[in-house]
């Protein structure tokens, strides 16, 4: 059986990507002939053709820019900017179709290649992203198994207008399941009791060695404290501020530019941070460096779903905050959810001001309950391949 992984590729986001990686990585360890569908849907992508934009500096000029920052900002560079180390990886580490699908209409042309689509995980479904269209197949695709796994709304409010635009596709689906509750509850409300079922995100279904194999670092060994943040820069430099100047801190934003930076954009927002002598921010990297970097802290502050899970993965001690507004908070009831589940709520924090300290987890207790929705997970995984 050959399979395509649909997801959202397109936004380059760390936890997107290894998510991308592990479902398909874990598919072809069970026997199954996966790949992840290259789908490029914006029409100015700079992934299209499989080549980069070119940005217009020049290559000199850039090295000794890249080196003032470097040493005067401190600020931790490479050459290579996390687009490009990113798009390396999916090319050279995730199985991936030969092929680019450039618009909807040459989704059409799915069904030549694959007997079973997947659609997720990741916010594929999410009604305030204008992209989730894509990834309700309607009306396309409806002579092949169209099957979704750990698929997030991203969001608890469904209007009624939501619940039209969503009944009809999802209908059209084989099989259905979520990564959170709230997305099961909307989608057994359209179908009926029992059409989809709570499962865990991909990167818990890849073993936790396959992680540390991935992590492995032949530089030398530090102690810091790795912040990994999406939201807003006031919170973190709140949090940055709390820390003890003496403490190594490893500032990593998952979207921000190197380049950006060093063009003049973002420059005085990060220059607000005030970051410390002992802080650098760490721009540029791709996955492997963000699995890195995770790996081989003392302990992660985050406001990061997936930098909880890989928290869990790599037993760190951890601090998650949770955005008080914009569409990020929407977003937080997997993170509480995961929380509850593995009763890691007093590593969560819903108010910045707190300067919550770093803790713990009972992760030998968390593991027992991760063990065992990894294990149904793959159970619902293989019915709905093979039924």
């Amino acid at each position: 059986m050959k399979i395509g992984v649909l997801t959202l590729l397109e936004q380059l986001n760390y936890g997107g990507v290894l998510q991308a990686f592990a479902l398909q990585e874990v598919l072809n360890e069970q026997g199954y002939q996966a790949e992840v569908i290259r789908f490029w849907h914006s029409p100015g992508n700079v992934f299209l053709y499989g080549r980069l934009r070119q940005k217009g500096y020049n290559r000199l000029r850039r090295l000794l820019r890249l080196a003032y920052y470097s040493l005067k900002r401190n600020y931790m560079l490479s050459d290579d900017s996390r687009r490009r180390r990113t798009i390396n990886f999916i090319e050279n580490t995730i199985k991936h179709s030969t092929r680019e699908y450039r618009s909807y209409e040459e989704l059409t042309e799915l069904s030549r290649d694959y007997d079973t689509i997947i659609v997720g995980s990741d916010q594929v479904w999410n009604p305030n992203l204008e992209e989730s269209r894509y990834y309700l197949l309607d009306g396309i695709l409806e002579n092949i198994n169209k099957i979704a796994y750990a698929v997030s709304f991203g969001t608890t409010y469904f209007p009624e207008e939501c619940r039209r635009q969503y009944k009809r596709p999802l209908s059209k689906f084989k099989a259905i399941s979520c990564r959170e509750c709230s997305g099961c509850e909307f989608v057994n409300s359209l179908l009926g009791n029992d059409a989809s079922l709570w499962v865990v995100d991909p990167v818990l279904l890849l073993a936790k060695e396959k992680w540390w194999s991935m992590a492995r670092y032949s530089g030398k060994a530090e102690n810091y404290t790795l912040c990994y943040w999406l939201g807003d820069l006031t919170d973190l430099s709140n949090i940055l501020n709390s820390l003890p100047d003496t403490q190594r801190v490893y500032v990593c934003l998952n979207g921000m530019e190197q380049d950006e930076l060093i063009s003049g954009h973002l420059t005085q927002q990060i220059d607000e941070l005030k970051l410390s002598e002992r802080a650098k921010l760490c721009l540029g990297g791709g996955p492997l460096d963000f699995i890195r970097l995770m790996a081989h802290a003392d302990s992660i502050i985050s406001d990061s779903f997936h930098a909880m899970i890989f928290s869990y993965i790599f037993e760190k001690k951890v601090s998650i905050y949770l955005a008080s507004c914009g569409i990020r908070k929407a977003m937080r009831g997997r993170m509480i959810e995961f929380a509850n589940r593995c009763k890691m709520q007093d590593c969560i924090s819903a108010d910045i001001s707190l300067n919550e300290p770093v803790c713990l987890p009972d992760y030998t207790r968390c593991a027992k309950f991760v063990e065992d929705w990894r294990r149904d997970s793959l159970e619902w995984l293989r019915k709905a391949l093979d039924n």
